[in-house]
C-alpha cells in the first residue's frame, strides 16, 4: 500500500492506526454511554456531560489522527509521538505513585512504548518524509 506520498506504506504504520482506531472507537463509545446514563437519569450532572462530551471529541480527534497516519502525514506523526509519550510519563507516574495499580497500567504503558518506538523505525520515518525505500532516512 502506498500513501498519499506515493511511497510504499510500512506495516506498523498499519498497526499503528488500528490501534488508534480502536482506542477512538473506546472513547466514541464510552463517550456516548456517559451520555445516555447522564440522559436516564432525572438530571444528569454536568461532570457527565463534560465527560462524555469530552470522551466523543477524544475519539474523532484520535480518528483524524489515525487517517493522517495512514496518509503518511508528518503532522499525525508528531502528534502521536507527543501524545503517546505523555502517556508513557502519565503510566510510569502512576506506578510510581500507587504501585498497586502496575496491572492495570501496564498493558497502556508497554503500547505506548511500542508505538514511540514503531514510529522511529528508519522505513517508518522515510515513509513520513515522502522518501523510497532505498533513500536514506537521515538524523
Amino acid at each position: 500500500m502506498t500513501g498519499a506520498l506515493g511511497v510504499r506504506r510500512p506495516a506498523s504504520v498499519v498497526v499503528i492506526a488500528v490501534l488508534a482506531f480502536v482506542a477512538a472507537a473506546l472513547d466514541l463509545l464510552v463517550g456516548g454511554l456517559v451520555l445516555a446514563a447522564g440522559m436516564i437519569s432525572a438530571a444528569p450532572s454536568a461532570f457527565e456531560v463534560t465527560l462524555g462530551i469530552g470522551a466523543i471529541i477524544v475519539g474523532v480527534a484520535i480518528i483524524v489522527v489515525g487517517v493522517g497516519l495512514l496518509r503518511g502525514n508528518p503532522v499525525a506523526r508528531v502528534v502521536t509521538i507527543v501524545i503517546e509519550s505523555l502517556s508513557v510519563v502519565a503510566s510510569i507516574l502512576l506506578i510510581v505513585l500507587a504501585p498497586s495499580s502496575v496491572g492495570n497500567v501496564l498493558p497502556g504503558l508497554l503500547i505506548a512504548l511500542l508505538v514511540v518506538l514503531l514510529l522511529f523505525r528508519p522505513d517508518v520515518v522515510r515513509y513520513f518524509r515522502g522518501l523510497a525505500e532505498d533513500q536514506p532516512a537521515g538524523p
